[in-house]
């Protein structure tokens, strides 16, 4: 089914994103949703919408729900050259949605053009709601998050679970599944998809995903699973385990916040508090890895130039599309010679950039 023609009407907010990743060129995995600052709005709480309808050759506004003021449309991704993005909705943008949820569109900034990501089975929007999407380069796959049930056929383990729609194809696909296909006992947290669509990079506390998952994590007091950062090969319909203690299976803390995939898939970063993700791990604080999937190694990125562990918490990790540069946060204070958000060059280095 086609996108619904319209007039995006985003303000100062969408130019500047748009303006910056088009000189830029998608320096970093996008996942601005997640990043340290604020997230941005499309749309406004006022009574005047801001987004409109093309109808017999002029603009027209778009229907305000119940004669209520439209609530506010956060980004969630954008693409390098600034044209499509994706965000999460409760307007109802066109007539597949049938309101009543949060629902993820994708826009087309060029062509004026909006169309309906979260669609179920049955050709209308989902049954819950749906959030946190995440483009590919090309824009043809979008991977989200949703509490619906009815997006796939036999969706019955009632968890948020992690999608992926197909716009040229018009297909949805779920990615929080095993290998034989067996649905996450636990809710997805976190989604990206890398830059050529195939892999999926998301976070989750299930327990069924993968072998070698502890119902028990050791490093919380309440009786739950450790969070986990997994990778779904849409191609080959495998899932792997990213946050890979020394042991094997998964870590004995949390791990997956700001999680990030290189263009190709090859390389993950995300922060964990786990300490046993890589030997002799003992600063005691939250670090930042990355995760090389064809060599199997995970590396410590929040380290100095000389090797040395962050003696603070760092977090807030963005990999770069080719996977050699990791942008993080820190209040280390051995990391660089200036305080702030460091950028690591793979091989040895840590700039501080944070003013």
């Amino acid at each position: 089914m086609g996108c619904r023609k319209a007039r995006i009407v985003v303000g100062v907010a969408i130019a500047a994103i748009a303006t910056s990743c088009t000189t830029s060129g998608r320096p970093v995995a996008h996942r601005p949703s997640q990043s340290p600052t604020p997230p941005l709005l499309l749309g406004t709480p006022s009574s005047t919408p801001s987004v409109s309808r093309s109808v017999g050759g002029s603009i027209q506004p778009c229907p305000k729900l119940a004669n209520e003021p439209i609530p506010p449309s956060r980004v969630s991704s954008i693409t390098a050259d600034g044209r499509y993005v994706s965000f999460d909705s409760r307007m109802r943008l066109e007539p597949r949605d049938q309101g009543g949820n949060t629902d993820v569109y994708v826009a087309d900034l060029s062509s004026e053009c909006v169309s309906l990501v979260s669609v179920a089975v049955s050709g209308r929007s989902g049954n819950g709601k749906s959030s946190d999407g995440d483009l590919s380069d090309d824009q043809t796959r979008v991977a989200f998050l949703s509490d619906a049930s009815d997006l796939v056929r036999h969706d019955v383990n009632g968890q948020t679970d992690a999608f992926v729609r197909d716009r040229r194809r018009h297909t949805t696909m779920i990615a929080s599944v095993s290998e034989s296909g067996r649905q996450a006992n636990a809710g997805v947290e976190e989604i990206v998809i890398s830059g050529n669509g195939r892999y999926v990079a998301f976070t989750s506390r299930a327990t069924n995903l993968t072998t070698g998952l502890s119902p028990r994590c050791s490093s919380d007091a309440s009786p739950r699973a450790c969070a986990n950062v997994f990778v779904r090969d849409l191609l080959k319909e495998k899932t792997e385990l990213v946050s890979v203690g020394v042991a094997g299976g998964g870590g004995s803390g949390d791990s997956g916040s700001h999680i990030g995939i290189s263009s190709d898939g090859r390389f993950v970063s995300f922060d964990s508090v786990a300490p046993d993700l890589v030997t002799n791990d003992a600063n005691g604080v939250s670090d930042v890895f990355i995760r090389d999937r064809m060599t199997s190694r995970t590396r410590v990125a929040s380290v100095s130039s000389s090797g040395a562990r962050a003696d603070g918490p760092s977090w807030g990790a963005s990999l770069s599309g080719d996977g050699s540069l990791i942008t993080f946060w820190s209040t280390a204070r051995n990391l660089a010679t200036k305080r702030g958000p460091g950028i690591t060059d793979l091989p040895s280095r840590v700039h501080d950039r944070k003013n």
